[in-house]
């Protein structure tokens, strides 16, 4: 079957399966592509786990395919308003996306999307997994769940959690552990995890007691 790229994009999860199975250079020549230099777009702010890993990409990419590459974070929405982008580029093979959980779970939680999940991305493979983690502000005085729990309970006006955005695995999994544990949580969603992390860490905001975290493993 001859070779094609389907409409806008391809998402940046197949590119770098692809070199696992035969050269880039190899499987460029069949496309003829790539004719110019590639935009990777991030639906995530620079610095989390979605943006590290699509710089890692990028870095062997470029060699691989002989043409710069430049990451692109657009965020918001969940990371909706960079899928829409790039499902609404030219449909060329040289605007990329990092398609994550997110974009599965955004079309069960939003009425409209300006893009389709399924029929707008041709994916090509996997980059990485990766798991969520519950971890805590050094400052908050426990050191297990179990302890977690109970501090949560005792807590007047309940605690807060934080995540990488409304809708994200990191905001469903902390409303998961909510109601198995039966806490008075609130939900305060950020535009990616770098952002996340810089408020309640280094800022160390009383507001982001609890964060759920993505490690990568590639």
């Amino acid at each position: 079957m001859k070779p094609h790229i389907k409409r806008r994009t391809i998402c940046l999860s197949l590119l770098a399966a692809v070199n696992a199975t035969f050269s880039a250079p190899a499987f460029a020549d069949k496309l003829n592509w790539p004719t110019k230099p590639i935009k990777l777009v991030v639906g995530y702010a620079a610095g989390g786990a979605t943006d590290v890993l699509a710089r890692l990409v990028v870095t062997r990419m470029a060699t691989e395919l002989g043409q710069p590459m430049v990451v692109d974070n657009r965020t918001g929405a969940n990371s909706n308003v960079g899928a829409e982008i790039v499902a609404r580029s030219a449909a060329d093979g040289h605007t990329l996306y990092v398609f994550t959980i997110a974009n599965t779970i955004n079309a069960s939680l939003y009425n409209k999307l300006g893009y389709d999940p399924v029929k707008d991305f041709e994916p090509i493979g996997l980059i990485a997994k990766i798991p969520n983690l519950l971890v805590v502000n050094p400052a908050l005085p426990v050191q297990s769940v179990q302890e977690y729990i109970k501090y949560a309970k005792d807590a007047k006006d309940g605690i807060t959690f934080a995540s990488s955005g409304s809708g994200s695995s990191i905001h469903l999994s902390g409303e998961m552990f909510k109601m198995k544990t039966g806490l008075n949580m609130l939900h305060v969603p950020y535009r990616g995890s770098a952002p996340l992390c810089l408020i309640c860490w280094v800022v160390k905001c009383s507001r982001c007691s609890t964060t759920l975290l993505q490690p990568c493993h590639m």
